[in-house]
């Protein structure tokens, strides 16, 4: 006679809900890679990021550059982790593991908050493609979670666990996780430590006689925060110590530089267009309605399952974490008729608010959705009175949602044969540019370039330039000097005020760039001391030419040095 083992309750269910969260996190992860692994690989920010790793950890990789050797240890955790994976297995392996690390943390806190709030694993499928369609497609503030590899994506997936963690009222565990977040970007953790202590406030107000307030855990918990936020802790306490001489010839304050100039589509709301502030006043109604909702729905729960009650609960947490997240968003708006000079915005109040207002009104929807379609008798699966034919509908649907993104990977998947061509517009005449230079000029050489044009001309040619428009520093003083240095490759007195903001005035600076006299070339040779100027071919100047191609031309003065 066979004997047969009969597992308790609970075994049984954990070993039926384990894979089902592995399955529901690789389904996640696997949207992640087919829409966002190989877009746009080594540019934007994730280029500036990672040559600042490599250079942190390999000094003598390009020293005499002046942006890579701005001190930024408030990234140390991220520079001292992929510096060296960059230093191994070099930039673009470091891309693709880097986005593959943060898409499954963002997966992995997405999963776990779907599952504390019972969103059915479909809803939330569907429900991260549309963030990805038009959360991050139509942003508040310019701001995103799932793209290129930087220190806030890491920050975002921090941030995403600990929310599932506080909704869990596990704490102590909440608090490590996101000191980890603010060791990976300040902002990010910072804005998302205040959101979740303040709703831990009124969780205390709310549930007073029930809440379990000790004091050794609030120190062990304050302890494990500290300790895992050292890697940014020390650095700006350092940093706020020991300020540095500005000498400040462009008679701008350089948070004024920084927030109107530099960045108005992240932290200047008088510069948006107004279909954003449609889109918040969107967003906003369907974060109230919802949390109305489940706050009524509270009443009639308790009548029914404890497992609904737990359910309504998390949904109106979410809601309240979301709001939470919103006082450092409304404040920027408060803030901002008054703040000419960028002091408060220059902290981008906007960021973390905006995202998760995005994020979190599609997922309360969802569940709104979820909970009234089971109120409505006659469904479509009703009708075609059949689950296979209801099944392969929806399979068919998702198919061609996704047939898109997975036609793009590819595409994308073919190219990289011909990689880094395709990167930033590079063309074939760039990249052979960039390998003479690589291969023909002293190591040492300090090429001056385009302001604009090629964000990542450190790693293709392996040397030093000037400044580029995209990598813009984080302290004061390499603030100003970034200003002035652009005014310089333009042709401009270093108090010249640009006519245009943010990425407006990069064509502008560019334009002025290939205008640039013999004359102008040579002091800016000597200024900076270099002997090569790299600009257009149709840039004629009265200089030697070290290369050229149908579409670059590398000009050299080596005497230019010696005077």
């Amino acid at each position: 006679m066979q004997t047969q083992t009969i597992y308790s309750p609970a075994r049984r269910d954990k070993n039926i809900i384990q894979p089902s969260i592995l399955l529901e996190f690789f389904i996640l992860l696997s949207l992640f890679v087919f829409t966002n692994l190989l877009t746009d690989n080594m540019s934007e920010n994730e280029v500036g990021k990672l040559m600042i790793a490599k250079q942190f950890v390999s000094p003598q990789w390009l020293p005499n550059d002046w942006y890579l050797n701005e001190p930024q240890t408030y990234q140390a955790l991220f520079q001292i982790i992929f510096g060296k994976t960059i230093s191994m297995w070099g930039f673009f392996a470091t891309s693709v593991l880097g986005r593959i690390l943060t898409y499954s943390l963002i997966s992995l806190g997405l999963v776990f908050i779907g599952r504390e709030i019972r969103l059915r694993f479909s809803l939330l499928f569907a429900s991260t493609i549309i963030f990805l369609g038009l959360g991050q497609s139509m942003p508040i503030a310019g701001e995103w979670m799932i793209g290129g590899f930087e220190t806030k994506g890491f920050a975002y997936g921090f941030v995403l666990l600990a929310m599932w963690l506080s909704m869990k009222k596990k704490y102590l565990w909440t608090a490590p996780v996101l000191g980890l977040a603010t060791s990976f970007h300040v902002l990010v953790g910072g804005y998302a430590t205040i959101t979740i202590l303040m709703w831990v406030l009124w969780e205390k107000i709310k549930h007073k006689n029930t809440f379990d307030w000790q004091f050794g855990n609030i120190f062990l918990a304050s302890l494990l925060y500290l300790l895992t936020s050292l890697f940014v802790l020390i650095p700006l306490f350092f940093n706020l110590n020991d300020p540095a001489e500005v000498s400040n010839t462009t008679l701008l304050e350089a948070t004024y530089i920084y927030t109107f100039l530099r960045n108005p589509h992240h932290l200047d709301p008088f510069t948006w267009q107004k279909i954003r502030f449609l889109i918040i006043g969107l967003h906003l109604f369907g974060v109230f309605y919802c949390w109305r909702f489940f706050t009524n729905s509270l009443l009639i729960s308790e009548q029914n399952s404890k497992d609904k009650q737990i359910a309504t609960e998390q949904r109106v947490a979410l809601a309240e974490l979301t709001a939470f997240s919103l006082i450092p968003f409304f404040l920027g708006f408060l803030v901002a008729p008054f703040d000419t000079q960028g002091v408060f915005l220059q902290y981008y109040p906007f960021r973390l608010g905006s995202l998760m207002l995005a994020l979190d009104t599609i997922l309360l929807l969802a569940c709104l959705l979820q909970v009234t379609q089971k109120e409505v008798k006659f469904t479509i699966e009703n009708f075609i009175r059949s689950k296979r034919i209801a099944l392969f509908i929806c399979f068919f649907v998702l198919g061609l949602i996704c047939l898109f993104p997975v036609k793009n990977f590819t595409q994308e998947l073919l190219a990289l044969r011909q990689f880094p061509l395709g990167v930033e517009d590079l063309s074939a005449e760039s990249l052979n540019a960039f390998t003479w230079i690589k291969t023909n000029t002293p190591k040492d050489s300090v090429i001056i370039s385009s302001p604009g044009q090629f964000v990542g001309f450190n790693w293709l040619t392996d040397r030093a330039t000037i400044v580029k428009f995209k990598l813009v520093p984080s302290t004061e003083p390499y603030i100003i000097e970034w200003y002035k240095r652009l005014n310089n490759l333009s042709g401009h007195p270093e108090s010249w005020r640009w006519n245009k903001t943010g990425f407006a005035m990069v064509d502008q600076l560019d334009q002025d760039y290939r205008k640039l006299t013999k004359t102008q070339v040579k002091a800016l040779m000597q200024k900076y001391r270099s002997n090569y100027f790299f600009t257009d071919k149709t840039h004629q100047l009265d200089l030697a030419i070290a290369y050229e191609n149908a579409e670059y031309r590398l000009y050299e003065d080596h005497q230019n040095l010696l005077q």
